[in-house]
């Protein structure tokens, strides 16, 4: 079958408003795909600029983790998209072919897809539609983001029609169900659902109705995702529920935090090198027994090493997930179970010892009380003031002590932007002399950035004691 210079071999998707077709250029030989949109509704105005919006979006989307738009093509009645052609699957195929418990590949996975929402978000565009088939898995291992058919630009005006809902039900966010402009905070939000499903095989709504999943949002009960997989890190398990907050202003600042939270825990699982290789499909083999290798050394290593049983268990929950015979979980599952005891019978200890004292104290005293009653309102006050005038002495001075507070370590923000942007920091403006090198307490700063003709972008920067953070506009770092 051949369409206007393209030779197709066969439908890869099919979708309400369009379908995706493998297809060779005929004048030179390249693999492509094209998005046709569906003729029946071709002549519809509302949609065809939907389709153009969504060309204009793609030609500025230049990133290894997006879909590249080659081109438009006319075919009879109806037009499309030539898109870069991705030898891959999606994700809920990857998830299928990849049984594997290890969660290292997944947040590879995740990291990318953050890096590609970041870099759009960079250039102020949103996805809108993030759901698990839009996340396509190359077989040489890399993720890329398609399908911003409901994308649009911060700076625009939105083009969805008046009540409708544009966009898959269950990865929507809660500010977008009640018909309100999205935000790059409503991606993270899609974000957050994907990778709640990627790294605990559910949603985190189940209902059986759109009107349930719709109340079920709207109260944002979630189960924790650790309780699914309870291998889970405590910082992955805040980052997901911190990704689904009911506000939009308590989720994550940027795509680039979550990123930043991905690679940090890949890094500390000592498998970052081996996780690429993890997902490419099929999976290799080798790879994998390595990968799983050195996971039982290091879960057994930080069993070993772990002072406490809130260190110890996360541990000790993977381990047992992944590696259920091995040899050295009876022995490590011991020493889980004797701390409690240990700082039982220790309380108890301290605690009969104090009965014990107090014991002695009253046998000692009592005959004096008897025999003498009248001395002891006399005696009381004379024993009992110093003791209370004494810790007034020695607490007021640590009580004020601000001339300490007043030598505070300070850091720094450094901003790399074009002149004509105007930076607030915390509602006062930045000085164009100043943009080198802001002197800021540390913490979390509220950022503005202003330019004339554009919405402002806001945001926050952390910056850490005697540390430089920068601020960049242009590039994605």
């Amino acid at each position: 079958m051949e369409i206007n210079g393209y030779q197709i071999h066969r439908r890869i998707g099919v979708g309400a408003t369009s379908e995706v077709l493998a297809a060779t250029r005929l004048d030179n030989g390249h693999k492509v795909a094209l998005k046709r949109f569906n003729p029946i509704i071709a002549h519809d105005p509302d949609m065809r600029r939907r389709l153009e919006l969504e060309a204009e979006t793609l030609e500025g989307l230049l990133h290894p983790n997006i879909v590249a738009l080659k081109g438009v093509f006319q075919d009879g009645d109806t037009w499309g998209l030539e898109l870069e052609m991705v030898d891959g699957v999606s994700l809920p195929e990857w998830q299928q072919n990849h049984p594997t418990q290890l969660l290292e590949p997944r947040l590879w996975i995740l990291a990318q897809i953050a890096q590609a929402l970041a870099a759009a978000h960079t250039q102020g565009i949103i996805h809108r539609d993030l759901k698990p088939e839009n996340v396509l898995v190359a077989d040489v291992g890399v993720v890329k983001l398609t399908d911003f058919g409901l994308a649009r630009t911060l700076t625009r005006a939105t083009i969805t029609r008046s009540g409708v809902l544009l966009g898959s039900l269950a990865f929507m966010p809660p500010e977008v169900l009640r018909l309100e402009d999205a935000s790059a905070r409503s991606d993270i939000y899609s974000f957050g659902v994907i990778a709640y499903q990627l790294l605990t095989g559910a949603l985190p709504y189940d209902a059986e109705s759109p009107q349930g999943i719709i109340k079920q949002i709207g109260e944002n009960n979630i189960v924790p995702p650790q309780q699914k997989t309870p291998q889970l890190s405590n910082r992955m398990n805040a980052l997901l529920l911190s990704c689904l907050e009911k506000d939009p202003q308590s989720r994550p600042a940027s795509a680039w935090h979550i990123q930043a939270e991905l690679m940090q825990e890949l890094l500390e699982s000592g498998l970052i090198k081996l996780a690429p290789l993890l997902v490419v499909t099929p999976l290799s083999s080798l790879a994998l027994s390595e990968a799983l290798s050195l996971k039982h050394q290091s879960l057994v290593k930080e069993c070993e090493t772990a002072t406490t049983n809130a260190q110890r268990i996360p541990a000790l929950n993977a381990l047992r997930t992944l590696f259920p015979d091995s040899e050295a979980l009876p022995v490590l599952m011991g020493t889980l179970t004797q701390a409690p005891v240990e700082k039982k019978s220790r309380r108890g200890l301290i605690v009969l010892l104090l009965l014990l004292l107090i014991g002695a104290t009253t046998y000692v005293l009592w005959p004096e009380r008897t025999e003498t009653p009248a001395p002891t309102p006399t005696t009381a006050p004379a024993v009992i003031t110093p003791p209370v005038v004494a810790p007034v002495a020695v607490v007021k001075p640590v009580v004020e002590k601000p001339v300490a507070k007043k030598i505070i370590p300070m850091g720094f923000i450094r901003f790399e932007v074009p002149d004509d942007i105007k930076i607030v920091v915390d509602g006062t403006e930045v000085p164009k002399s100043s943009l080198g090198r802001w002197r800021v307490a540390p913490g979390t700063h509220r950022l503005r950035m202003l330019r004339e003709g554009y919405s402002p972008i806001e945001g926050e920067v952390h910056v850490k004691e005697n540390d430089v953070s920068v601020v960049r506009i242009g590039e994605a770092p």
